[in-house]
Formats: structure tokens, sequence, C-alpha cells
């Protein structure tokens, strides 16, 4: 394209190229906002139709392919290997008292619990003979009960402060429970038969149940056994039915986790957790759990968002992430640093730390510039002119080093006062050791923070409309900086 026909359509500034043939510093870009409707592109559309556009294809980098069959295997593997601290804690979750008892204050404690003991154990004694009446049974094994139920729960309970035993209620519905059954078995619910065969007119008789060896006794806890343990199960089965019944329609969202987990794993632990929350607890907390943990994650998501550098494309001005596509092409001298989120209170510290490790540390090299310059001087005490010499000599040897960053703000939707300190900090840590920061692609809600909180000290100062344009200006910078020497330093050639 000639420089005409740049200049008609508007793509090179008019005192760029001038009459003999020079280049002149690049001038900014200026928009104004459109208040006519766009004849500008029709009129460019129809003095150029057949200019073609190709498209551009990027090759994406290799991404490592999980198996998740060998995923499973391993953690299973791992799950399953036993080892001395494995079997350890397995024998001491099993038996919590191996773990306490040796850690028993004896003199702290001991008083304490035998009074407790002693005054719970009066208490149990009748109250379990009632209760094994209740039940339909003999009060020795309501005292059986007490005593067996403490001492398992000694050696196989986790809490110092659950106390097991008899319940009135269930007692009471077991023992209506008893009598009907030792009714229909030919049981004399009123008196004990002494012994097997006796009836409660004292007269002795074969009764159904005579020639087996289960008395009415053997039979009542037989029966009490049995109902206590179906009534444990019925009950939690009730419970179970009215639970899935309740959530049926979320359970039936269970067949599109593989698929959410796919599109999205935030969203998919987000919805799991809000539905375990009003399953276990209740739908009004389980939804406020949900709303809770949803912001969580989205500032979660925002205190350590994704960086890149950036690379250029070939053959087009569109600059990409070098860490997703292939074959893209870095200016010499200049960083691209892209921020994919907005930079406030919370992601501040990780955005410095990003920029400073995708890029340059400015502390670490003013430190080390620091310390070079005492350890110099400690050794040496050389003239202006020999140090003019010396850096004159080394010119020719060391490479054109970092001299501009340019920061895409094209991801980040909105600044806070803290965003604005932040990016003040990092211009003036930059600008310390020789590096100019610039900012491209900024929205107007940034622009006008930028505005608001003094960050260019002129109207648009280092602030660019496209990464292109900032590259540009970069380049242009140095250009007429004449000679360069790594982080900032310059001579003047006489």
């Amino acid at each position: 394209m000639s420089s005409e026909s740049a200049e008609q359509h508007g793509l090179v500034p008019k005192d760029s190229v001038e009459g003999n043939g020079q280049y002149s510093p690049l001038s900014k870009i200026h928009v104004e906002p459109e208040k006519e409707s766009g004849t500008d592109f029709q009129q460019f559309k129809t003095t150029d139709p057949c200019r073609h556009y190709p498209r551009i294809h990027l090759e994406p980098q290799e991404k490592s392919n999980a198996n998740f069959k060998q995923f499973v295997i391993k953690k299973l593997q791992k799950s399953c290997r036993c080892n001395p601290t494995k079997a350890k804690n397995t024998i001491f979750g099993f038996l919590p008292v191996l773990q306490w008892l040796p850690k028993y204050d004896l003199k702290k404690n001991i008083l304490g619990d035998v009074m407790s003991g002693l005054i719970v154990g009066i208490l149990l004694v009748p109250q379990s003979i009632a209760y094994s009446l209740l039940a339909g049974q003999k009060p020795v094994y309501g005292l059986y009960t007490s005593f067996f139920a403490s001492l398992i729960y000694f050696l196989l309970g986790t809490s110092r402060h659950i106390s097991v035993g008899i319940f009135g209620i269930l007692c009471l519905m077991i023992g209506e429970v008893v009598d009907r059954e030792l009714n229909k078995a030919g049981y004399d619910t009123a008196h004990s038969a002494p012994s097997l065969g006796m009836v409660s007119n004292g007269s002795t008789s074969l009764d159904p149940v005579s020639d087996s060896i289960c008395d009415r006794s053997c039979y009542a806890i037989t029966v009490g056994s049995t109902v206590t343990f179906m009534a444990g199960v019925y009950q939690k089965s009730v419970l179970g039915v009215i639970t899935i019944v309740n959530l049926r329609g979320a359970l039936r969202k269970f067949k599109d986790l593989p698929k959410m987990w796919r599109v999205n794993r935030m969203d998919t632990v987000i919805w799991f957790v809000t539905m375990l929350s009003s399953a276990l607890i209740s739908t009004e907390i389980g939804l406020l759990t949900g709303v809770c943990f949803s912001m969580f994650c989205v500032i979660l998501r925002t205190q350590k968002p994704k960086s890149s550098l950036l690379g250029l494309v070939e053959e087009s001005d569109i600059f990409e992430s070098m860490s997703a596509y292939k074959n893209l092409q870095a200016k010499p001298g200049i960083k691209i640093f892209r921020f994919v989120a907005p930079l406030y209170y919370i992601n501040k510290e990780c955005f410095k730390s990003a920029l400073y490790k995708k890029t340059l540390n400015p502390i670490l090299v003013k430190a080390a510039q620091k310390k070079a310059a005492k350890r110099k001087t400690k050794k040496e005490a050389v003239t202006l002119a020999a140090i003019q010499n010396e850096v004159s000599v080394q010119l020719s040897h060391d490479p054109v080093e970092l001299h501009t960053i340019v920061i895409d703000c094209s991801a980040i939707q909105f600044l806070d006062t803290a965003g604005i300190h932040t990016l003040k900090e990092v211009c003036r840590d930059y600008e310390a050791i020789g590096i100019q920061v610039l900012l491209a692609q900024c929205n107007p809600s940034v622009r006008d923070s930028l505005a608001r909180g003094e960050y260019c000290q002129k109207e648009d100062e280092n602030l660019f409309y496209s990464v292109h344009e900032a590259i540009a200006f970069a380049e242009e910078s140095q250009t007429r900086k004449g000679i360069c020497i790594p982080n900032g330093l310059s001579l003047a050639i006489s």
C-alpha cells in the first residue's frame, strides 16, 4: 500500500512522513466520540470493494492429557498402601481409648470422674429397673443394658460428653409390642412364670411352647431386641424415603454432572455444595450457603487470576498469549503483560507478583545496583572520564535489554483506589531502573478511574488505544534516545 493511499484511509499520521522521506516522531491517536452516522465505513467499502482479509489461524499449545483411569488407580494404590503410620491410625480410630487413656491425667481428673460416676450410677440403677419393666422385661436386663452400653462406649466412643443407655419412650413402645406378642404366644403377661410350663393358677400344663427351651423371659428378650433393631432400621428408612421424594428433582440433576463438570468445574462444585446443604440442613440455609459459597468462589477467582505475556501473530497486528499459542513473536526490549481480572484491593499483590515474575523485578534490580555501586566505591575510585570510557566500551558488547513494559488492560473491567495506587507503585519502581510502563486498550471506565486518581500528569500520557500503538511509541522513543544503556542509563554523543 502506498503512502498516499495509507494517508487517504487514515492509517498513517500525516506528520509521520515528511517531504525529504525522513521518519518523524510518531503522533498519538486521539479518538473522539462518534456523533454522526458511520458514512466513512460505507465510503471505505465502496472505494475498495475487492480487498481481501485473510483469516488468522493460531496453533494452541499442547496440553497434557491426564488419564482418568490412571488417576483413579494411583489414588486407590495410595489409599490401599499399608504402612506403620496408617495401621496405627486405623487402630486408634477403631479403639479411641488407646489414644486418650495413656494421656489421662490421673491426679487432676480421677476425683471428679469418680464422684460423677457414683452419682450417675445411683440415678441409673432405679431408672434402669423402671425402664426394663416398661419394656416388658425382667429388671435385671435394664441393669445389663445400662452397664454394658456404657462399657462398650468407653472402648469405642469418641466423645466424653455423651451418655448412652435406655430411652424411656422407646421402652414404653417396645413394652406394648412385647405384651401383645406374649399373649399371642400363650404367655401370661400379668405374672412371670417361675419355670417352664407354669401358668398363673399354679397348675402345670403343656402350653404351645412348653417343649421349647425358650421361656417367657427369653421370648420377651427376643421380641424386644427384634423390635428395637427393626424400629431403628424402619425409622431410618422412612426418613430416607421422605428425603429422596423431596429431592427427586435435584437427584435427577446428577445425570448432568459429567457434562457440567466438563463445561465448568467451579459451577459444578457450587451446585453440589448447595444441594448438600439443602438436603442435610434445610432449604433456606442451603440456598444461603450456596449464595455465600458462590460469592466466595467469585472472590477466589479474582484473587488469583490468570496472567500471561503476549506475542505478535505473524503478518498481523494481533497479540495473543504466548503460553496458549505457538509461533508468536516477541518484540526485543519490550514485554507485553495481560492481567485477566479487575484490579482491586483483593488481588493487587497478585498483580504485582505476577508482573514482576514474568517481566523483571525492579526491587531486586535496584537492590543489586545499590550493592554493586557500594562494592565498586569501596574497591576503586575512578574519574568521570574513566566511567564514560568503560560504559562506551561496554555498549558494543552488551545486548539490548528490557526498556518498555506494555500492560494490556483489555481484560481489566474496573479499578479501585488500591488498584490505581498499585499501578503508580509499579510505574515508580520501573522508572527507578529506567523502564517505562505503558497502558494499552483501557476501557472508558478504567480511563475515568485513572484520570480521577491522577495517574497521568498530562492528559492521556502513557495511555494508548491499542497494543500496536503502544509498541510503536516505545520503539520510536528508543530510536530518539540514540544510544541506550541497559536499565535506563543513556549517553549523549558529542
